[in-house]
């Protein structure tokens, strides 16, 4: 979920701490061969069956999808040159456990250039508003008067970042204890309820919630703050970022073809079932077939909003499965417009743009691909995602340029292709990922670590940080550790 934007607004702070190096990953001695079954093919389950079968393990994936990948999708056409854009994962920081398996594998890593002395657009209520040095920043907005003139970065950083960087406890959160017991009084405490206790009015909540923030939900009291520091913590030594030469998927890809067993595609699980011998899982297959295999542990690599469409009654909590449901996914559709060149820049802006329009956010798809073309993406999110997401494919991408043109007048004369996403109709995702209403962390977290069956689970909801990928794989190998400590 990270962009341009969002990045160098918190890297100045974060670069406070020293540098986190990516660890050397190792599972530790087993005393027996497991079979295992990992449930999705997205980075924390490939990752996991990796890791496990480094160990020794005998390890089965099942994938609903005809691709591997998950929520770190791709989209290579119909685009020119080369080029692509990431439906899912933008960039992957220094830390990212994923940077360490690109490594490993030869892939190439294309650090993301992330020039500080490019503008970009803002654009609220019918103006277009530059973001750069020089310009004179007028919100159409009811602010407080101290605040005029500030950019959108220096509110949040007054409002929200400032109160939660300042803290030299928030390293603690990137422990494997997340979320330890003195911490969880911020799960109760919304995202809202934070920024007016710091100072925030209306008018600059509406203002600041534009970039990015808005992300979490179209409604900031439904959620917890917690779920910011967690990721705020994340975030601390890291040192750059980077895209994956080709595409980010690239490195789901690389997992999958050193397992021995290949992934099953098309082969979504309907049930999973458990006794005190073993536990097992029925597939079903394209054919219809149904498929029992039974196995001494259970990876499930979905995300929460998918739980529930696998049948687990008696097999799982009730209470665990509930919560499961009730966590709301975040709507994400995405759409993109190769351009015949990177127009924005004879203005020195970086291709990105807050906007209130129903396209959302604007991004630069290609800031680290080489092409003279470029690719400009609308995200839009929750309700914008959902209306986007009505719309046939060409009226919608039709709507998206008509909107984005009012935001880069030069668009229009410059757009050659379009594609599209929309995670909310993606039946195996129902969403890009989930955002946490308050006092929801805790209790996962508590019903997850008061789970002592055969079945696990792994992603990056259940890792702390929905919607980032080194969450997914350092949730995947620590689920792959655990799974290998049970023989000991």
């Amino acid at each position: 979920m990270i962009n341009r934007r969002h990045f160098l607004s918190i890297a100045s702070m974060a670069l406070a701490y020293h540098a986190t190096p990516i660890p050397v990953f190792s599972l530790g001695k087993r005393q027996k061969s497991l079979r295992v079954i990992v449930v999705g093919a997205g980075p924390a389950g490939l990752c996991a069956a990796y890791e496990l079968q480094k160990a020794g393990h005998d390890v089965t994936v099942f994938e609903a999808r005809d691709r591997v990948g998950g929520r770190m999708h791709t989209i290579r056409e119909p685009f020119d040159d080369g080029m692509y854009a990431e439906a899912g994962a933008l960039y992957l920081t220094s830390n990212n456990p994923g940077v360490g398996y690109a490594k490993e594998f030869g892939l190439k890593l294309n650090p993301v250039p992330f020039r500080s002395e490019l503008g970009s657009v803002v654009y609220v209520k019918n103006q277009r508003l530059l973001d750069k040095k020089g310009e004179d920043l007028k919100y159409p907005f009811d602010i407080a008067e101290e605040d005029q003139g500030k950019t959108i970065s220096q509110l949040q950083t007054k409002y929200h970042r400032a109160h939660i960087f300042n803290n030299e406890w928030l390293k603690n959160l990137n422990s494997a204890d997340y979320p330890q017991p003195e911490y969880l009084y911020l799960d109760d405490i919304s995202m809202l309820e934070f920024w007016k206790k710091n100072g925030a009015n209306d008018a600059t909540v509406d203002l600041i919630k534009l970039r990015y923030y808005g992300t979490y939900s179209d409604d900031l009291s439904q959620v917890s703050i917690l779920q910011l520091f967690r990721e705020a913590a994340s975030f601390l030594g890291i040192q750059g970022a980077y895209q994956v030469d080709g595409g980010n998927d690239g490195i789901c890809k690389e997992l999958a073809r050193r397992l021995k067993n290949p992934v099953n595609f098309n082969s979504p699980v309907a049930q999973i079932q458990q006794d005190d011998a073993s536990a097992s899982v029925v597939v079903k297959k394209k054919n219809g077939e149904k498929v029992t295999k039974s196995a001494d542990a259970i990876i499930v690599a979905v995300p929460p909003q998918v739980v529930n469409k696998i049948d687990c009654n008696g097999a799982l909590p009730i209470a665990l499965l509930k919560l499961l449901d009730e966590i709301p996914p975040i709507d994400l559709t995405r759409t993109y417009i190769q351009t015949k060149r990177r127009f924005w820049e004879d203005e020195g802006l970086d291709g990105s743009a807050i906007t209130d329009l129903p396209i959302d956010q604007i991004y630069n798809s290609t800031i680290a691909q080489t092409s003279q073309k470029g690719i400009l993406e609308s995200m839009a999110s929750n309700a914008k995602a959902r209306y986007l997401a009505s719309l046939p494919l060409d009226e919608r991408t039709l709507f998206v340029k008509e909107q984005m043109n009012k935001v880069y007048p030069e668009l229009g004369e410059n757009a050659e292709k379009y594609a599209s996403y929309a995670w909310g109709e993606d039946p195996w995702a129902r969403g890009n990922m989930c955002s946490f209403r308050p006092g929801q962390i805790g209790k996962l977290h508590s019903l997850l670590k008061s789970n002592k069956s055969k079945i696990h689970f792994a992603g990056d909801a259940y890792g702390g940080i929905p919607g980032y990928s080194q969450a997914a794989f350092s949730s995947g190998q620590r689920i792959a550790a655990a799974v290998n400590d049970s023989t000991n």
